[in-house]
């Protein structure tokens, strides 16, 4: 899976090499809630990513995401077997590669997201500490605003990612520019 994501990854900035004007690149910042639902947990982080992507045809877009989680964060949530209790959540790091179809005009662009993600974090309760490694299906909206010709600010909506009971869900805001 490593080897085919790597290959991808190269392939496509290969390719935006070769385009004139369909490469872009930028940056978000992230809210996402985590939510468990075996003990109905719902954590606040935050995220810093870094955005590629290249046009492949004139509505649809290869995209690649990086991000890093900015801080942990604590809830207390009361729990059937121990009360009260104190959650803390780490975002330590994710990937997503995306197909991205968009309508655009002068003015505007929207967007789907449809992709997997691979987000590594961690939880911390009653001093035991819990490694989350999930891969699965990613998907979301967005839209973005022309301030220049080349230079666009985005605000988009994203599941990013969804394995068993844990689920991170939140909005970005960010840009990019094209090349």
């Amino acid at each position: 899976m490593k080897k085919l994501l790597l290959a991808a990854a190269l392939s496509t900035f290969a390719c935006a090499a070769l385009a004139e004007d369909r490469f872009y690149a930028g940056g978000n910042v992230a809210f996402w809630n985590y939510t468990e639902g075996s003990h109905d947990t719902k954590i606040s982080v935050s995220s810093l990513e870094g955005v590629a992507g290249f046009n492949v045809w004139s509505v649809i877009n290869i995209e690649g995401r990086v991000g890093l989680g900015l801080e942990s964060s604590t809830e207390s949530v009361n729990t059937k077997e121990f009360g009260k209790l104190s959650t803390e959540l780490t975002l330590d790091n994710y990937f997503s590669v995306y197909i991205k179809p968009e309508l655009k005009n002068d003015t505007a662009t929207v967007y789907a997201l449809l992709g997997v993600t691979r987000a590594d974090a961690s939880t911390t309760s009653l001093k035991v500490e819990r490694d989350l490694s999930m891969t699965g299906l990613s998907y979301g909206l967005g839209m973005g605003f022309y301030v220049t010709e080349s230079a666009l600010v985005n605000l988009e909506f994203r599941n990013l990612v969804q394995e068993d009971d844990y689920k991170f869900q939140g909005f970005s805001a960010g840009f990019t520019l094209s090349f």
